[in-house]
């Protein structure tokens, strides 16, 4: 990263996220010193992806002592995780979701853990790097897989695996859904 204070007195940093303004003058808390790839709300939490600890995703804590912030891991099995979806039930009728594209496939937040989306499926042949709800059928969700893409529907008590689309070889990490 680089970075450098410009004419505003603002110091701008250059990450591998973006592009970053920190005001000086203002107060700045570091929550983690690891490799955060993605951040959500969720639930009144904050939660985050990593790699290359032991765990997938973690959850802002603060010390109710001390008042000093943490990044809490959550239990599960998974040790790497990339992006994060709140899922919203199109019907209405089930709570939100937490799901997290990780090293074993599609997780999901049960508590402070982290389980299989789909009963089952968990292993490192369904390495996952993202997760996106469709637009157009929001009971739908996309998985970019390391090897592929395939997706997974919300019937409105559970998740159906809908397969893998035919052909695909390749790692996909993002996705753009036309009309």
């Amino acid at each position: 990263p680089q970075s450098f204070v410009a004419i505003d007195k603002a110091l701008w940093v250059g990450t591998e996220g973006g592009v970053a303004r920190v005001e000086i003058d203002s107060p700045i808390s570091i929550f983690s010193t690891i490799a955060i790839y993605d951040a959500a709300q969720f639930n009144g939490g904050i939660y985050a992806t990593m790699t290359g600890t032991t765990a997938a995703a973690g959850r802002l804590s603060v010390d109710g002592k001390t008042g000093v912030p943490a990044l809490v891991p959550l239990e599960g099995h998974p040790n790497q995780g990339w992006t994060l979806l709140v899922f919203k039930d199109p019907a209405k009728q089930a709570p939100d979701q937490l799901l997290v594209a990780t090293s074993e496939g599609v997780m999901r937040l049960e508590g402070d853990r982290i389980v299989p989306a789909l009963a089952g499926i968990q292993d490192l042949a369904e390495q996952t790097y993202t997760v996106v709800q469709s637009r157009l059928t929001p009971s739908r969700v996309f998985i970019g897989h390391s090897d592929g893409v395939g997706s997974m529907r919300w019937d409105g008590h559970t998740w159906i695996n809908e397969g893998r689309a035919p052909g695909l070889i390749y790692e996909s990490r993002n996705f753009a859904e036309d009309a």
